[in-house]
């Protein structure tokens, strides 16, 4: 997965552009889809958690609270998460950028 670096007002402005906004969200989708199912499912998501928390020094959740974030991010009559489950966390994780770098 490719790095994405920006400049603060550039979260700002992502996340008033729902195209932008859907574009980045489906790089990144596709990125983690590896077995190309059209979803994410708990492996995949787990290995990406465990590649951030490795590249970026964030303490790793365990397993379970991995597991409990999927979970929660899964849509109901899914085995794994849709774009559509995927693009909420990059809009929070974008909304948590945009008021770390602010500050």
């Amino acid at each position: 997965m490719q790095d994405i670096d920006f400049e603060n007002n550039e979260y700002k402005q992502i996340l008033s552009d729902s195209a932008m906004l859907n574009k980045i969200s489906q790089k990144c989708f596709d990125d983690l889809d590896l077995d190309g199912s059209g979803q994410i499912t708990i492996t995949e998501f787990q290995n990406f958690i465990y590649k951030l928390s490795a590249k970026y020094g964030i303490e790793i959740l365990n397993g379970g609270d991995i597991l409990k974030v999927f979970k929660q991010l899964e849509s109901v009559s899914s085995r794994g998460l849709t774009q559509e489950d995927f693009k909420i966390l990059v809009k929070e994780v974008i909304k948590q950028l945009a008021v770390t770098v602010t500050i």
